[in-house]
């Protein structure tokens, strides 16, 4: 569940006008900051898309 849920938070986070490009860098930092961490120290995909941890802060 925790894939189709991704998919679906993905998919809202682009029709509220998100760049694709911006979303992919997002990405991109959040696996550079969590190399190395143990599961109990990074966040799973679908809490971090679900709580738009993604986004840059205000």
């Amino acid at each position: 569940m925790a894939k189709a849920d991704c998919l679906r938070w993905i998919r809202e986070a682009l029709d509220d006008r998100t760049e694709v490009e911006d979303l992919l860098q997002a990405v991109k930092v959040y696996a550079t900051e969590c190399a190395g961490f143990t599961r109990s120290k990074a966040c799973f995909s679908d809490y971090w898309f679900k709580s738009e941890q993604w986004r840059p802060a205000p």
